[in-house]
């Protein structure tokens, strides 16, 4: 990265998120006025949360990514000059919210909401920053997705639909962009205990009956039975260390240099695992069907 180049963050309300933690390692990293951070969030930060940023010299702004295009575009304008008109060189979509519950159960308005936060937020603020990177010829562009993404689990269907999505726009926008020098990036999270799960409500429809014995309905019912915002969430990943890792990767740095041709990273040894193990299930499909695709080809003259 340059010097002095400016970066938002979006979905950074929460402290136990990815995009606060994230922020916080730009803004104390031992070359941090290499980074003007750009904090934003639906809801305001909490007053300790103000202090420290301020403190370290990033800002705040508020951003509900759910609003309408020409919010958005009148937001990305205000950040642009939020230090000294130097616009955004690197845009992180990490908000995102989620929904446990199967797919029969999830109504189609909690669906919208799922994918008006995970899908059409990040597109809305992709379209109103490329201009300003394009001018410049240099940006990078980093999404959260999530290992549901490659191999959602069964009360994850919604949600994993919406990365899944976002992993697609993200895959055509790379070779998009990449003639004018921007980089798409998309960081794969498996579990870690960050707020996402902790605050994700289940479906108000409860489980259809049929469901309730399967694995499914029991891992359900886990987060049925405690309240969104209350749930203690255990194992998993170390936090730190993947903020670590995306610092490196959107940087490109420490473990990242050298990787430059490459669009997903695998947050986590569990997204590992399952991206494996979805590849391995791609290609023995492949090959069963070959006889299939093989034979629907135009007869020769």
């Amino acid at each position: 990265m340059a010097t002095s180049e400016t970066v938002l963050i979006t979905g950074c309300s929460s402290p136990a998120s990815f995009g606060y933690l994230l922020s916080i390692h730009l803004l104390t990293h031992p070359t941090h006025q290499t980074y003007n951070v750009i904090l934003t969030s639906r809801s305001a930060l909490s007053p300790a949360q103000s202090a420290e940023i301020s403190s370290l010299g990033g800002k705040w702004l508020q951003l509900d990514v759910t609003a309408p295009e020409a919010v958005i575009a009148e937001k990305i304008k205000e950040a642009e000059g939020l230090f000294g008109n130097s616009g955004i060189d690197v845009l992180i979509n990490n908000a995102g919210v989620g929904v446990i519950g199967s797919v029969e159960d999830t109504s189609l308005a909690e669906a919208q909401k799922i994918m008006e936060t995970n899908f059409y937020g990040p597109l809305k603020l992709i379209q109103a920053v490329v201009p300003g990177m394009r001018a410049k010829q240099r940006g990078t562009i980093m999404s959260v997705s999530a290992a549901a993404a490659a191999a959602p689990r069964a009360g994850m269907g919604v949600y994993g639909a919406s990365k899944c999505a976002l992993e697609g726009l993200s895959e055509s926008l790379s070779k998009e962009l990449s003639p004018f020098g921007i980089r798409v990036l998309v960081i794969q999270p498996g579990y870690f205990p960050t707020n996402m799960l902790q605050i994700a409500p289940v479906t108000a429809k409860p489980i259809s009956s049929q469901y309730v014995d399967s694995e499914m309905g029991k891992f359900v019912e886990i987060f049925r039975s405690q309240e969104p915002g209350g749930r203690e969430m255990k194992g998993g990943s170390d936090v730190q260390k993947g903020v670590q890792a995306m610092f490196e990767v959107v940087t490109g740095t420490g473990r990242a240099v050298g990787k430059e041709e490459f669009l997903r990273v695998p947050l986590s040894r569990d997204c590992a695992v399952r991206v494996r193990t979805q590849i391995e299930g791609l290609e023995k499909g492949l090959e069963a069907w070959r006889e299939v695709w093989e034979g629907t080809g135009l007869d020769e003259v």
